[in-house]
């Protein structure tokens, strides 16, 4: 395939530790590409330059950035992405494997022709969030694809650090992706830009490092008793509705509904009653040459209040009857 400048693109890979995985995502990457990238980066924050011989013979130029101290993933794309200088940037990370061949041009096409579209993401639809898994497949001439709608969540559906192509232009106008926050509040930033993410219809990577998770230093370490996981629930939901009821930005009008005295703003989006709210909704979703199909979305509040309410009720009692009292901490009720 023959490109001008204007096409070049820089590879970025994050890592942290998990070699093997990188090396792996790296091999396979660099094998179903139809023409090599200008550059291929990895930002490795483990602090740790084995990964420099781990990388040595997958026959390609690899430059190697790492962290000492370590950095945390956003100051990590920060800084990596200060080094491109190219009109577009193919972001992943090291637990990836890519199997097909012609995912860049597609990219490179869906990208020219939809300035909506923040990234090209290459999934298959069974690994992508439940509310997005039947969207409409478009097209664009021979090209299949499909949007993520934005008025489906509060924060995501505009942006990922998922495999894909994306414009270096789009992620600099943000600024410094630290100072926005975690993945997101960078999605929702590109939401608050009227922007989306589009997925190929014919996936070209699959997600390899299920059970491998390692932890970001700059992020909480995940909730594990169920007063933490309460918590970060009451934390996260917050957080939702600050971003999602709206301002009225991000979201079209016509999926907002009455006012609602929530966080100063004066609509709210009915994704929010989906999650905060007891009452049922249906998400209703239409795929080409495919019956409709209407699926119930699970609000995470009904889940809290079916499961983990219950289950610290049961404690207290059974402390209680044991003559331990109802005032220890949730800690000690474990």
């Amino acid at each position: 395939m023959q490109a001008n400048s204007g096409d070049d693109y820089t590879i970025v890979v994050t890592s942290c530790g998990r070699f093997d995985l990188l090396r792996e995502t790296l091999a396979s990457l660099l094998k179903h590409l139809e023409r090599p990238a200008k550059r291929v980066l990895v930002i490795e924050d483990s602090g740790d330059e084995a990964v420099r011989g781990a990388l040595a013979d997958l026959g390609a130029p690899i430059e190697v950035i790492v962290n000492n101290p370590q950095l945390g993933q956003m100051k990590s794309l920060d800084k990596v992405y200060a080094l491109v200088d190219t009109p577009y940037v193919f972001h992943c990370e090291d637990d990836w494997e890519f199997f097909r061949d012609g995912f860049l041009a597609e990219s490179f096409a869906l990208l020219k022709a939809r300035p909506d579209v923040s990234m090209v993401a290459l999934r298959p639809r069974e690994e992508l969030n439940p509310l997005v898994r039947e969207m409409p497949v478009e097209r664009l001439g021979a090209l299949e694809y499909f949007t993520l709608d934005p008025a489906l969540h509060p924060e995501y559906f505009s942006y990922s650090f998922n495999p894909g192509l994306r414009r270096l232009e789009d992620i600099r106008a943000l600024g410094s992706l630290a100072a926005i926050g975690h993945e997101p509040d960078v999605s929702y930033a590109f939401k608050q830009r009227g922007m989306r993410m589009a997925n190929l219809q014919h996936p070209a990577v699959r997600h390899i490092g299920d059970g491998r998770h390692v932890h970001d230093p700059t992020q909480p370490k995940k909730a594990k008793t169920p007063w933490a996981k309460l918590k970060r629930f009451d934390r996260k939901a917050r957080e939702a509705l600050e971003k999602g009821a709206g301002r009225g930005v991000g979201y079209p009008t016509e999926f907002c509904e009455e006012p609602a005295e929530i966080s100063g703003c004066a609509k709210i989006n009915p994704t929010l009653r989906r999650r905060f709210y007891t009452r049922p909704i249906a998400v209703h979703a239409e795929g080409v040459g495919a019956k409709s199909h209407t699926r119930t979305a699970m609000r995470s509040s009904e889940k809290r209040r079916r499961h983990i309410f219950p289950r610290l009720r049961g404690k207290w009692r059974a402390k209680r009857a044991e003559g331990g009292g109802c005032r220890r901490p949730l800690s000690q009720l474990r």
